[in-house]
């Protein structure tokens, strides 16, 4: 699992559902509508935008440059939900938060779309 995803572990605290079952929904199995919703609530994903590929992530370092604004905005503003069309993800996880931003997401962000 790349480290940069939230862990199959807190995820599984986070929406209840097994460690087992996030596991194989990274292997691609679909989950049911209803464990979806749960999954893109949690996570902050709309459930139509089809997820992204992993080699789409990017750095928090790198979201800023692009963004032409501090590595900190771009972590507040995923914290607080102020970028719409969303960026990426962000999910506090016990007392730290987890950041996965998007390139493509990122440049949609940016271009206005």
């Amino acid at each position: 699992m790349n480290e940069q995803f939230m862990s199959g572990k807190k995820l599984s605290k986070i929406t209840g559902i097994s460690e087992s079952m996030i596991s194989d929904y990274r292997k691609g199995t679909e989950p049911t509508p209803e464990r979806k919703s749960l999954l893109c609530r949690t996570l902050g994903i709309p459930e139509d935008e089809e997820p992204q590929e992993e080699s789409d992530i990017i750095k928090i370092k790198e979201a800023s440059e692009i963004l032409g604004i501090s590595p900190r905005l771009v972590q507040l503003g995923m914290q607080q939900d102020r970028f719409r069309p969303q960026i990426g993800l962000a999910v506090k996880c016990d007392k730290h938060w987890s950041y996965t931003p998007y390139r493509s997401m990122v440049m949609r962000w940016k271009n206005g779309q």
